[in-house]
């Protein structure tokens, strides 16, 4: 273009960020003429969600004029890469500028107070939200509060509160809560509990599986909290309802980077390992394993001494391979780094960022 004008650098730098080329939309945010609102907040939400969160900082802190998708933009990346006190911090300072967040902003700060385990701080914006009168019918602030108070052990109570005030909650709402009480071991309290509501869990979840009838995970979470209530003959049908719609469990597979190749593995796929045994010896191994894990055995393998361990997986992690690969953090002594479907998990010494609720 013999011409270019700030809206022909924005598209570009906004069209390699949408296909994940971050390096390339760095390259040309350097070499652009003058820096706007549109090229600055890009960046920032680019960087916080390729894991480059100093420099979405860098670019925050040198902007001279903010809106709120900026400091929105600057608090997700501080939570997709695992630093809720800043975050946190940030927010604060959000409203101390005069700042009204939206929901986004409201649903990262909400994740990050979760990470914490901070119950009061999420009581005040919970607060912050009631007496702003933001409505939660969007399901996405109900569905963070929910989420959070769950991590903190409150999810029922604030569940009930919600019926109380004869606050329906919907579909995305009810999903929310159960998808937090299934990972926390508290579904046969909530079953019971929704019982007492006169929530009839078997007519809101089929609600909730057609918002997204072609999402595997909706069946998947329906199917295991009426296996986990002993409601069998339930379990069968919800599998035959897969089946008639054509649903397929999306297969779990993972990458890591080894010596700047990235390998990918698919669960149930076997995996041929030859490694070195006494005197020198080949012997071969086959494992079939759970794909996170296969991607752990390479890299442990084939990593250069002191080096951390990079996993990237399509789905959110197993509890199984969870408590896995915690052990193998510690009893190898290395940094394991794994993005799943929801967030960062940082192994190190035998724990994890996660603090064991994601």
């Amino acid at each position: 273009m013999p011409q270019r004008d700030q809206i022909s650098w924005n598209s570009l730098i906004t069209g390699y960020l949408r296909v994940g080329e971050i390096e390339l939309a760095h390259g040309l945010f350097n070499e652009i003429p003058e820096r706007d609102l549109v090229s600055c907040n890009a960046m920032i939400d680019g960087y916080g969600k390729s894991g480059k969160c100093e420099l979405a900082e860098e670019v925050f802190r040198t902007m001279h004029h903010k809106d709120v998708v900026t400091w929105t933009s600057m608090i997700s990346g501080y939570v997709c890469n695992h630093h809720p006190k800043e975050a946190l911090g940030l927010f604060r300072e959000m409203l101390n500028q005069g700042i009204r967040p939206d929901a986004p902003a409201l649903v990262s700060v909400l994740s990050a107070i979760a990470d914490l385990g901070f119950v009061e701080e999420g009581k005040w914006v919970h607060t912050y939200i009631s007496t702003n009168k933001i409505k939660l019918s969007s399901g996405f602030i109900a569905s963070a509060l929910i989420d959070m108070y769950a991590k903190c052990h409150e999810a029922l109570e604030v569940f009930l509160d919600m019926s109380r005030k004869e606050i329906k909650p919907d579909e995305i709402t009810f999903l929310g809560l159960l998808s937090a009480c299934n990972h926390g071991g508290l579904v046969i309290r909530f079953s019971a509990l929704a019982r007492h509501s006169n929530v009839a869990i078997g007519e809101v979840l089929p609600k909730a599986i057609n918002l997204a009838p072609e999402d595997s995970s909706c069946y998947i979470l329906l199917s295991n909290l009426y296996a986990k209530v002993g409601r069998w003959d339930d379990v069968g049908k919800v599998r035959l309802m897969m089946n008639q719609r054509g649903v397929q469990k999306i297969p779990g597979s993972s990458s890591v980077l080894v010596n700047g190749t990235v390998h990918e593995f698919l669960v149930g796929k076997e995996m041929n390992v030859k490694h070195s045994v006494e005197r020198k010896a080949k012997k071969k191994l086959t494992y079939s394993l759970l794909s996170e894990k296969m991607a752990l055995a390479f890299g442990l393998i084939n990593r250069s001494k002191g080096a951390p361990i990079h996993i990237v997986k399509n789905l959110r992690i197993c509890h199984d391979c969870h408590s896995f690969i915690k052990l193998v953090s510690g009893v190898y002594n290395c940094r394991i780094v794994v993005r799943d479907q929801n967030r960062f998990h940082q192994f190190e010494n035998g724990s994890c960022s996660c603090k064991d609720f994601w």
